[in-house]
């Protein structure tokens, strides 16, 4: 077909949205549909090399398990939940904590939304706000019997200051 040829010489060019055009309209022509995959796949590389996580995702999500996309597309939301964090976007982090699953340390990390939140509301004088949350991280951290004792001295830390806020 030469639809399939147009397509492979726009891929050998790194030219992927238009090979994905042209291998489309093979209709599974020779290698199309694989080349399909891998043009999304390197799109979503490019996207990712770029910070831009959400579009690397749509990528490798649309790359349908080529390579290792089930694997990247872990690590951007990894990746975007920790820029999340440092935008005190916290419900944002951890839906995207959740969504990366086992990758890496992103259980951990979950209890670390909490603390971070609650570390930033107590940090701006929102005890009351602060309180649960660092509560909370405590106690996924005991669940998971992970060690934190920064967690955990933060908390007691915390509630004396809190005590003393409200002596005043």
């Amino acid at each position: 077909s030469a639809y399939y040829g147009i397509g492979e010489n726009y891929y050998s060019e790194s030219e992927y949205e238009n090979a994905i055009a042209y291998f489309e309209k093979a209709e599974g022509y020779g290698g199309s549909d694989e080349y399909i995959s891998s043009c999304y796949y390197n799109l979503g590389i490019t996207a990712q090399i770029d910070n831009d996580y959400n579009k690397a995702i749509e990528y490798y999500t649309l790359a349908g398990g080529y390579e290792k996309s089930v694997e990247k597309i872990s690590e951007c939301h990894y990746a975007l939940a920790t820029s999340y964090i440092e935008e005190k976007e916290f419900d944002k982090a951890r839906e995207s904590f959740g969504a990366a699953g086992e990758y890496k340390d992103a259980p951990q990390k979950l209890i670390s939304c909490d603390y971070y939140e609650g570390h930033s509301l107590f940090v701006e004088g929102k005890y009351d706000e602060a309180a649960p949350l660092l509560d909370k991280a405590v106690e996924i951290a005991d669940a998971l019997e992970e060690y934190h004792p920064h967690f955990r001295t933060l908390v007691e830390a915390e509630d004396y200051l809190r005590q003393q806020a409200d002596n005043l």
